[in-house]
């Protein structure tokens, strides 16, 4: 199977993560991720678990723990 579309959906993934994970380590978060964890900062979030359904690269997952949620799990499809 060297023509399966699962390699195109594979290589456009792989260049999707790398871009976000860029723009991650250069601290340019995506408007509404910023917003959400703004939202949050609020909150005293120690002792919390964090489920991010759709995490995608890990942003909100690592952020919140860096804030002191005790741990986080992340679901993708």
């Amino acid at each position: 199977m060297d023509n399966c579309q699962c390699q195109g959906i594979e290589i456009e993934t792989r260049n999707w993560v790398d871009s976000n994970l860029k723009r991650y380590r250069d601290g340019d978060l995506p408007k509404t991720t910023a917003m959400l964890l703004k939202a949050l900062s609020v909150y005293d979030l120690q002792q919390h678990v964090l489920l991010d359904i759709g995490g995608g690269v890990g942003v909100v997952q690592l952020e919140l723990l860096r804030a002191g949620v005790s741990s986080a799990t992340s679901v993708e499809a």
